[in-house]
Parts: structure tokens; sequence; C-alpha cells
């Protein structure tokens, strides 16, 4: 899954309608916010993996690798799925716009987006609502409006970082190259058993090489990648349906109720029962 530099103008709003949310893993060097809205997928940003449910919107900064895919169950032609993406250079506005003083708080969001941001709450509802009046303004007002987004996400706690800093300028060809197989075999597969030296032989290195590799890169341990990965999904569950602790258990990839019960709890701080109550 090699991501694709994609060519973008230096400001656009576009709106875009599928029947199955499937993008290529992508980069580009525009700023962008993706709001998305579709029954449930997954989001690959940098090396961040995880579950979304409905809608969803993310700030990206520049070349930082992203993509959105579909979970099994969802492709039904009937659903009115769609994005609203919304793209902008850093020198739109002038090449040292962003740099004044009165915007410092706006430059701190732009270096934040370089690992991801996964905007909540009544900000995402604010923001997602501007993205689509800006759909049918004019290129001046869209210009006004970003200038509000920004600020009203530099005045914002909600939002939450998602993907390594640095994770991507840091990375060689070959690595990403690597790194592309590896992140494809973890999507498709994290619900099922994961075998270390299968992973291996697709990075095509030896069992410790690839744990040092993929440690290095990505600062957790292939395990630890795995069982975060793994508690997002059942999180994802026990929010959203009514199977037993134990179904999610092995539904979300562990095979043995203790180990997923520490797990949880671990990556948490509460267990499964706990999370699932506060939830309702």
């Amino acid at each position: 899954m090699k991501p694709i530099l994609a060519k973008r103008p230096g400001f656009q709003v576009r709106e875009d309608r599928f029947d199955c949310l499937d993008s290529s893993w992508h980069y580009h060097e525009e700023y962008e916010f993706t709001f998305i809205d579709y029954p449930a997928g997954k989001r690959i940003i940098g090396n961040h993996v995880d579950t979304f449910k409905e809608k969803e919107l993310v700030m990206l900064g520049p070349n930082l690798p992203h993509a959105w895919r579909h979970v099994d169950g969802v492709e039904d032609k009937t659903i009115a799925a769609r994005s609203i993406a919304l793209h902008f250079s850093e020198s739109c506005f002038g090449e040292r716009f962003f740099s004044l003083p009165e915007l410092h708080g706006i430059h701190d969001i732009l270096k934040k987006s370089k690992r991801g941001m996964l905007i909540k709450g009544q900000t995402r509802q604010k923001i997602s609502e501007w993205m689509n009046e800006m759909l049918d303004t004019t290129t001046q007002q869209r210009v006004i409006r970003l200038l509000q987004i920004l600020d009203l996400l530099s005045s914002s706690e909600d939002y939450e970082l998602l993907s390594t800093e640095g994770y991507w300028e840091n990375l060689t060809a070959a690595d990403r190259a690597r790194m592309d197989l590896v992140y494809e075999y973890i999507l498709n597969n994290f619900t099922e058993e994961i075998s270390l030296a299968k992973v291996s032989a697709i990075a095509n290195i030896s069992v410790p090489a690839f744990c040092r590799f993929f440690k290095l890169r990505t600062k957790k341990t292939f395990k630890q990648y795995i069982n975060e990965l793994r508690v997002n999904y059942a999180c994802k569950l026990l929010n959203e349906t009514n199977n037993s602790i134990a179904q999610i258990c092995y539904e979300s990839g562990f095979n043995n109720l203790s180990n997923f019960n520490r797990q949880f709890k671990e990556i948490k701080g509460s267990t499964p029962a706990i999370h699932r109550k506060a939830f309702l």
C-alpha cells in the first residue's frame, strides 16, 4: 500500500459522494480538513490505525499519509455517504501570513496538525457546519470561514493527536516501502491471529530485525501496537453492540478473556464492563 503523492490546488473545498468508503493511502503538500459522514470505517493517519462510527472530522498537516476504509457490513448501496475536504497551502495567503505574531495560536495548530488531529465535541459540530456552508459560498467568503475555523480550533481542547511526531519525515524510501506493506497487513488482519514471523516475512527481514525496525519507527513494540488497535476496536463493539464481553474479546482478536481484560484496563484505564456502563 504505497502512499500516493496527490496534487491539490492551493485552496479548495470539495464534496464527494460514494457508496463504499475506500480511499487510497495518499499524502499531499497542503493542509486538509476532512469531514466524513459514513456508518463505520477504519482511519489510517501516519502510523495511527483506528475505527470510527458515523461522522468524524480530522485535520491533517502537509505530507502526512492518510486513508479511510470501510468495515465489513456497511457496503450498502442505499447509504448516502459523503465527505467534505478543505485543502489549503501555508502560502495561500502569502509566504509569511501564518507566521505573524498575531496568529501564534493558529501557527501552533498548524504545527500540531502534522501529527493529525481528530476533532471532537462542539468544535467538530461547528466546524463541520461551516464546511457544509462553504460549499455554497463565494471564494472570498470561504477564505474568511477558513480563518474562523482555524481561530476556533486554536482556542479549543476538543481534539486528539493521532500519529507519532515526526513519523513520516524520518523514514527513508526503503523504510516507507516496508511500512506500507506492514500497515496493509495489519489493517486487513488485526482481528485475526497475527504471526510475527508472517509480518516479518512481509517486511522481508528477520524477526529480530523487524522488532527493532518497528519499535524504532513507531515508538511502540509490535505487540503493543496490535493490542492498542484491538482494544480500540473492542471499544467500538462495546459501544455499538449488545454482544457479551467474552464475544467481543474474541471478535477483537484476543484469544483469552483474562488477557483481554488486562490489556483493556492497561490501555483504557478501566475494565470493559465499566467502559460499557459509562457509555450507556
